[in-house]
């Protein structure tokens, strides 16, 4: 076995043995994941699904866009007040509110669509405040093999994003309802893997 591979996996299991990266590193890629999973949906939900223009996906698009970069620039200001873990399990709690609001709008049937576009924008926003304070989280002690750690934080969302996101295309009409379950699903598993996995580490770290 190449050195520099078996050191790759040497500083693999001593990250997967940290809870603390671990945990964070999960939340981060499920939160990843359920934000690719809602940028592949939206197409199928505003044009197809509502008929409306390209314009008026765009539109949306870019207020969720600043929504999501003003999330982060809170997300600064909070750290300096509160624990990052509490603004990490925060925000992922707020995206699972978003998620599974949009989930109960959809399940109604065709409802107006700002009634999806609300919930989603919601979601979108505390995203901003997850990937950076989880990724600083799970970063945080790993200085010595911080390439590895970054490169598998870099690598898992996206790779989970790509096996998921043809599944929100699916269910035609009911799309939107595919899109939730999903959304609801992953923004769920990404807060109970932060709240589950790191919290004896935080306790001990506070």
């Amino acid at each position: 076995m190449p050195p520099r591979f078996r050191q790759l996996l040497d500083d693999s299991r001593t990250l997967l043995r940290d809870r603390r990266y671990a945990g964070n590193t999960l939340a981060v890629t499920l939160g990843t994941a359920a934000l690719i999973t809602y940028i592949s949906a939206l197409p199928f939900i505003i044009e197809d699904a509502y008929q409306q223009s390209p314009q008026v996906f765009s539109l949306f698009f870019t207020i969720n866009a600043i929504g999501l970069t003003l999330m982060a620039q809170l997300g600064t200001r909070l750290i300096r007040r509160m624990p990052v873990a509490r603004v990490v399990r925060m925000s992922l709690l707020f995206m699972v509110v978003g998620a599974l609001a949009f989930l109960a709008a959809a399940l109604t049937g065709h409802p107006p669509l700002a009634a999806l576009l609300v919930p989603l924008f919601v979601f979108v926003a505390s995203f901003g405040m997850v990937r950076p304070n989880g990724t600083a989280l799970a970063l945080d002690g790993h200085a010595s093999i911080a390439g590895t750690a970054s490169a598998w934080l870099g690598a898992l969302p996206f790779m989970l994003g790509a096996v998921l996101s043809p599944l929100a295309g699916l269910g035609g009409q009911g799309g939107a309802a595919v899109a939730g379950v999903l959304l609801g699903a992953l923004s769920i598993a990404a807060l109970g893997c932060q709240v589950l996995l790191t919290r004896n580490k935080e306790s001990a770290a506070g």
